[in-house]
């Protein structure tokens, strides 16, 4: 049932009357559940960084082209469940579905099997580009600021750039 739930999105769902089921309650669970195990696996793997590089490290781990990424190498995008117009749109290969299916598969794995059972898949999904954050956060040292602008996360190294100077953080305008 879970894994079923898991790979309907909304759009198959608003177009069948017979179908009271979507990925997004799952979605949700699957986000902390990826972001616990992505937490734990940097944790294990880099025991001499400090937390917030380990949270750099995990946002761009868990952000949505690095699971569509995942999700697309293990043609996630095949098993979806998904209405007509949003198929013939292309949506088996949006990012941002496949992002959301593959957090929503995660969370079916821990809803049938838990931790145990999800850690282990995870681990192996996630496994190369683990190795590569890992890689790189090692090239780039602990230069302050470095580590941010090496995963090209420019508004939070400008800030640690400001701080390391002794100067207020920016502050920002929506234009």
């Amino acid at each position: 049932f879970f894994l079923e739930q898991a790979l309907t999105h909304t759009s198959f769902r608003n177009e069948r009357m017979d179908c009271q089921i979507d990925n997004q309650r799952l979605e949700f669970l699957g986000d902390a559940v990826l972001g616990l195990v992505i937490t734990e696996a940097l944790v294990e793997l880099m025991p001499e960084r400090r937390e917030g590089q380990l949270t750099l490290l995990k946002s761009q781990l868990v952000r949505e082209s690095c699971l569509a990424e995942v999700a697309e190498n293990i043609g996630l995008g095949l098993a979806l469940r998904l209405g007509r117009g949003e198929d013939q749109s292309g949506g088996r290969k949006r990012p941002s579905i496949l992002a959301d299916a593959l957090e929503a598969v995660i969370a079916a794995i821990f809803m049938d099997g838990g931790y145990a059972a999800v850690r282990p898949v995870v681990r192996n999904l996630f496994d190369e580009l683990l190795h590569e954050a890992v890689t790189t956060a090692a090239e780039l040292g602990n230069t302050p600021g470095a580590l941010s602008a090496g995963v090209a996360n420019w508004k939070t190294a400008v800030q640690e750039l400001l701080q390391q100077l002794g100067h207020q953080p920016p502050t920002y305008t929506v234009v």
